[in-house]
């Protein structure tokens, strides 16, 4: 999760603990892994905070080492969701210290997430005009020119 620096490193303790163990024991299976970690770090919420994770990773799967997290794949609004993962997992988690830590960092990061928010909206807005000129030139240019001789 900080693959390129920008996002908080808090995201990037489950990561850190798989390549870890994948690099001493390469027969390691990740989900196992990730079910551990999970369940160690988030006790009683470990459903939770893998599916979190899970979403997290998902969102930033395309992101280059130049992108900008918060513009290419974590807008204000889609933080809702994990957001939610996040406060269920605090009603069921038994020992905390590790949650808070990722919550703190986690809120951090939202928040710079709604600042942005107006140019995720304005990068939205263009993209969506891109996506309807891009058809309106397949239409028009998908019959074959016909030549005149």
């Amino acid at each position: 999760y900080a693959k390129n620096g920008r996002l908080p490193y808090a995201f990037a303790a489950l990561t850190n603990y798989v390549h870890i163990n994948c690099l001493l024991n390469a027969d390691s299976d990740p989900d196992e892994l990730i079910r551990d970690f999970c369940s160690f770090m988030y006790p009683g919420a470990a459903g939770d905070m893998i599916a979190f994770y899970d979403w997290m990773e998902k969102r930033q799967a395309d992101l280059g080492v130049n992108d900008d997290p918060y513009l290419k794949c974590y807008s204000y609004k889609s933080l809702d969701y994990p957001l939610s993962l996040l406060d269920a997992a605090a009603k069921k988690c038994t020992n905390k210290f590790w949650l808070n830590k990722l919550r703190t960092a986690f809120d951090a990061f939202r928040e710079k997430a709604r600042k942005m928010s107006h140019l995720t909206a304005h990068l939205e807005k263009n993209l969506q005009l891109i996506k309807q000129q891009k058809a309106q030139f397949k239409k028009h240019f998908s019959k074959p020119f016909l030549f005149s001789t």
